[in-house]
């Protein structure tokens, strides 16, 4: 499914990151077979660059993306912003043009994968989770979430 990169997160936004890199992530379901859970895998490792600094750091680092903290001040909500420093990434082409996350390495993730894939990524259905936090349940099917009903993100 094509998800705005601002919108990505946990499995579907480490999916996105891997892909960026040039790797080639493959899915793994884990998890009880009622609520399984599914993963992205690099060879045997698990992909978690939004949610280790051990994976994601290397990139902030390679990549020279800037952080910048605004608090309760940030777009859309997201107290963190990301943006590339050099001048080949493609959130460079619009001045002042940044991307947000919840905490630093997300926004890092996010910034990294729209200068590379862009503003829309097309990711697996099966790592997109149900929008109320309450659920959590991972989509099984087109359409929205199997649990409650609710859209998918």
């Amino acid at each position: 499914m094509k998800m705005k990169t601002e919108q990505l997160k946990d499995e579907a936004l480490d999916w996105a990151v891997a892909t960026a890199l040039g790797l080639s992530p493959r899915l793994y379901k884990a998890g009880p077979v009622n609520k399984p859970k599914w993963i992205s895998l690099v060879g045997n490792d698990a992909c978690a660059y939004s949610r280790d600094w051990r994976q994601g750091g290397p990139t902030i680092d390679s990549e020279h993306i800037e952080l910048l903290y605004y608090g309760t001040e940030g777009r859309n909500g997201n107290p963190w912003e990301a943006q590339i420093g050099q001048d080949t990434h493609y959130i460079d082409q619009y001045p002042g043009d940044a991307i947000g996350g919840p905490t630093a390495l997300i926004a890092a993730m996010r910034g990294y994968v729209t200068s590379k894939l862009g503003a829309e990524v097309e990711v697996p259905n099966e790592l997109l989770r149900c929008a109320d936090q309450q659920c959590g349940t991972y989509r099984t099917m087109a359409g929205g979430c199997p649990v409650c009903d609710a859209p998918c993100l």
